[in-house]
């Protein structure tokens, strides 16, 4: 047996006090005068006999019940079997939870702060030459080295926050990678947020796991969780919209908070808001876009202690007109000329089909194919091909149209295909509201819709493997508009000609919006707010970048290369291999020629603070067969020695001193 704190049995001394008071007890005596004890003698020696035997068990009861209590205090242990203690120096892998979430506020001073003291505490708990690893969130190459205790000190000493947060699998992969299979001990030190558990780590027999939690003297925290444009194509000198998404982790609610929308360095817009103690809010932010090409936003706002999500930045194009190309067999189409040549925010332009070149189409933003007879092969593929690219093409054909190139078109892209023209008169009376397309052109149809007629069509057939979606419908449910993802674009088929000959849609009030959303509307809208260490593709049209040059992301301090492939007229980017900080970077070349901007946030899975709870602890430590210490650091490092050196008994000597005093009571009341 061995003890955590042996200067403790020290005490053990006090052992003679009650042998001291005994021996003084038994030598008191008092002098009775009787006038004859000659009938008493015989009582009076049966009684001292017992009295003499319940003294002795209470000297014995009081004796042991010092002696446990030394014991107790001073911490007995067995000593672990061989076989089960690791041979020479041992291999102890620490991991301390460096995430922002670890800036909360704690009895010694940050969560971090305690994190720190007590993986210092836990070392001083092994030997000088025992190897230690200190893991992080940052997964640097230095921290799978093997350091002594002295350098892991100075080790922990340097720990700051980080933006990377990492999970609880992948903190034990790390530290099963360091020991290459060696057995060895692991030691987590975390706040266990609960995005820590996204998958159920699995078990490894040669790692012992502890589980150190920490938790916050408070919980509070206001953010901005995300932000996103209403339009997917901002237009210059137009008023934009902007959505931003609020969220309260405080008990006590907001009422006098404030939003500010900086672009390009000016301020755009103000907004006060006040959000209820656990809620959400979804705030609106009005502007006028004024500058074209790329800009420049940052939504912020003032919460304290946990700053690191108190902005919010992004990065958008404005475009100064939407480019619209109109392909058909002779003349413009005079109801597509009129929607589109009437609004400023477009340039409308109208080639035949046969001095088409292919080229051209790329130029475009909307590319609409009216009165074809016959769609070629070539103009199939120039039209796939700008589909992939992100564009939008609208198709009308004829009602004499030859619908061999057409089909042959729309299965090779899984829009199904067009059925031979058939007669009959049909109300287009049914619209799909619930699209994201048709959602903004009104707020409400009126109950008295006054729809309009067709006395001909196109059916469409459906097939197993079709992605087309309705969007206009007749009454018996056949489709007349339909809508097919195909790449980053959205293809538009529509079964009736643009012409008043069969139907009458061209003039209804809906047809002009409709049409607008087709050109406007984007079924890829690239992403341009990532958020730091998450992995993430970025694509960069870049057509006059040669095929051996790079790209690289800047800021004001600097920049790296990406890692990046070509794809056609583009080059995608892979983001979260590198350590950037929040703010904008540029794309540029090696000649510092622009490719647009892109912002990095920090990732807001670390604002949401919450926690596994003691029994959801308790749950996981079972699951990986591991024990759980939540001493404060200043008891930490004698109750780590007891685990590492074997079985604890102070619990054992506690209950062995209470019995006996419990035992000595009852014996003081027996007569």
């Amino acid at each position: 047996m061995s003890f955590l704190f042996p200067g403790m049995l020290l005490a053990l001394l006090a052992v003679g006090i009650p042998l001291v008071v005994h021996l003084f007890a038994f030598r008191r005596y008092k002098t009775i005068y009787f006038p004859s004890v000659r009938f008493l003698r015989e009582v009076t020696e049966r009684t001292d006999a017992r009295r003499r035997l319940r003294h002795l068990l209470v000297l014995i009861s009081r004796m042991l019940l010092v002696v446990f209590l030394a014991l107790a205090f001073a911490q007995p242990f067995l000593k672990q079997p061989d076989e089960v203690r690791t041979a020479g120096r041992q291999r102890i892998s620490i991991y301390i939870d460096n995430s922002f979430s670890m800036e909360q506020a704690a009895s010694g001073g940050t969560l971090l702060d305690e994190a720190r003291a007590r993986a210092k505490a836990l070392l001083m708990a092994y030997q000088q030459d025992d190897l230690f690893q200190v893991l992080t969130n940052d997964f640097s190459v230095a921290q799978q080295q093997w350091l002594d205790r002295d350098e892991a000190l100075k080790r922990i000493d340097d720990i700051s926050l980080s933006a990377k947060s990492r999970t609880l699998q992948e903190v034990l992969r790390r530290q099963q990678d360091a020991l290459s299979g060696a057995p060895g001990r692991s030691f987590l030190i975390s706040d266990f947020q609960k995005n820590l558990i996204r998958e159920m780590p699995v078990r490894d027999s040669l790692l012992t796991v502890t589980l150190i939690p920490l938790q916050a003297s408070s919980q509070e925290n206001l953010f901005i969780d995300t932000c996103w444009m209403y339009a997917p194509v901002q237009l210059a000198g137009q008023p934009a919209k902007l959505y931003v998404r609020l969220r309260n982790l405080s008990d006590q609610p907001v009422r006098e908070g404030r939003l500010t929308l900086v672009i390009n360095d000016a301020v755009k817009a103000i907004s006060d808001f006040a959000v209820e103690g656990g809620a959400s809010r979804l705030d609106t932010l009005w502007f006028t876009l004024s500058d074209t090409s790329w800009n420049r936003a940052a939504v912020t706002l003032t919460d304290h202690p946990i700053t690191f999500d108190d902005a919010f930045y992004f990065t958008f194009p404005v475009q100064s007109h939407v480019k619209v190309l109109e392909v058909s067999e002779r003349q413009a189409n005079a109801y597509v000329q009129a929607v589109f040549s009437a609004a400023g925010l477009f340039r409308y332009e109208q080639v035949q089909a046969a001095q088409l070149q292919y080229d051209r189409l790329r130029l475009a933003d909307f590319i609409i194919v009216s009165d074809l007879a016959e769609l070629s092969s070539g103009m199939a593929a120039a039209l796939r091909a700008f589909l992939e690219e992100g564009g939008n093409v609208a198709i009308f054909p004829p009602s004499n149209a030859r619908l061999d190139g057409y089909n042959s078109f729309f299965q090779a892209v899984q829009a199904g295909q067009l059925l031979p023209w058939r007669s009959g008169t049909q109300q287009l009376s049914r619209i799909n509201a619930e699209d994201e397309f048709v959602r903004g052109v009104f707020s409400r149809l009126p109950d008295q819709t006054a729809w309009p007629q067709a006395t001909g069509l196109f059916a469409f057939q459906r097939e197993a493997r079709t992605l087309s979606r309705p969007l206009w419908s007749c009454s018996d449910g056949s489709a007349v508009l339909v809508k097919v993802p195909v790449g980053r674009g959205w293809l538009f088929i529509s079964a009736l000609p643009l012409s008043r000959d069969h139907s009458d849609w061209v003039l209804h009030p809906l047809f002009a919006p409709v049409l607008f959303n087709m050109a406007a509307m984007r079924a890829y809208v690239p992403a341009h707010a990532y958020p730091i260490g998450a992995e993430g593709r970025l694509l960069v049209k870049a057509d006059a970048l040669s095929s051996d040059a790079v790209l690289q992301l800047r800021n004001a301090s600097g920049g790296y290369i990406p890692p990046q492939r070509r794809e056609q007229r583009a080059v995608v980017l892979f983001l979260g291999h590198n350590d950037e900080q929040p703010g904008f970077y540029e794309i540029t070349d090696a000649a510092k020629r622009s490719y647009g901007w892109v912002a990095f946030n920090h990732n807001r899975s670390e604002s949401d603070f919450t926690f596994l709870n003691t029994k959801e602890i308790a749950q996981l430590a079972a699951s990986l067969d591991a024990r759980v210490l939540d001493q404060p650091a200043s008891q930490l490092a004698g109750t780590l020695s007891g685990h590492v050196a074997g079985i604890s008994l102070w619990k054992l000597s506690l209950i062995l001193a209470l019995l006996f005093l419990l035992l000595e009571t009852a014996l003081l009341k027996v007569r």
